[in-house]
């Protein structure tokens, strides 16, 4: 995780952060049984600020991080050049994409996604919104939720969202927005109009804090990559986002297991007779 992690998050880290993420890097090796303490004498800043550093890069512990540090492999090993070839551009993927998947098991609690799944649970409808790439991740998880036998909906307009949005009851309905940046404008815009109307918002997004995360009542976590030179990048962080949508669909489903695999049986039995 933590190469990946500090390969994605570098250019929103302060000055402090930065001097400890390329310390961490270049001293792997010398990191044996190092304290919170130990590191902030080392690098001449506060403790506090280590610790900081450590929780906001998705570790519960600052051990956690240190034996990451510890196995972490370098970026640039991953790094898929122009003469590689299949095999090595599939070797590089696989470790990059271990990398974001990582990220989202490390960076949540168990809780914020028992605690949207309970809301989903509850929702007499649920409204998924994603902008451009991010509806193919909405629209997987409206999917998902219809196969469980919940009214998911997901609209490619952003108009039509907000129609959707104003007939839910905000006393038990739910809209989910997926933004992997959690920055651009139109997420933004379905957020606001749920919250103007009091309708509970979960939100999937970048770990590293977003506008998004702070208007959203549950927020689960991913690895958002702003590196834009390839593709590889990009595919990585959609690895992320659809383990996060499958972990909230199987969270849903343990609430209500009965209920929820005689639903799906029936939805696999109709999928199978319309396909006939």
């Amino acid at each position: 995780m933590f190469s990946a992690t500090v390969k994605s998050m570098y250019s929103k880290f302060t000055m402090a952060e930065k001097k400890i993420a390329d310390y961490l890097l270049v001293n792997r090796g010398e990191l044996e049984d190092v304290t919170s303490y130990e590191l902030a004498e080392r690098l001449g800043i506060g403790q506090s600020t280590v610790i900081r550093f450590s929780k906001k890069m998705g570790y519960r512990m600052f051990g956690e991080l240190i034996e990451d540090v510890k196995h972490a492999k370098g970026s640039v090993a991953t790094e898929i050049e122009s003469d590689d070839a299949p095999h090595e551009i599939l070797m590089k993927l696989g470790e990059q994409y271990c990398g974001f998947i990582d990220a989202v098991v490390k960076s949540n609690t168990g809780d914020n996604f028992i605690d949207a799944a309970h809301c989903i649970n509850a929702a007499s409808t649920v409204v998924c919104f994603g902008y451009l790439n991010s509806h193919l991740l909405a629209q997987y998880l409206a999917d998902s939720l219809v196969e469980l036998g919940i009214q998911a909906i997901c609209e490619n307009d952003y108009v039509q969202t907000k129609r959707r949005i104003q007939l839910l009851d905000p006393t038990h309905d739910v809209v989910v927005v997926i933004s992997k940046s959690g920055e651009k404008s139109e997420p933004l815009g379905i957020a606001d109009y749920a919250l103007s109307l009091g309708v509970h918002i979960v939100s999937i997004s970048d770990a590293a804090g977003n506008a998004l995360s702070r208007k959203s009542n549950i927020n689960l976590k991913i690895l958002e990559n702003n590196n834009r030179s390839s593709p590889s990048p990009a595919m990585g962080t959609f690895a992320g986002v659809l383990l996060a949508i499958d972990a909230l669909t199987m969270c849903v489903f343990q609430i209500d297991r009965k209920r929820y695999q005689k639903s799906y049986g029936e939805s696999l039995v109709a999928a199978f007779s319309v396909r006939r």
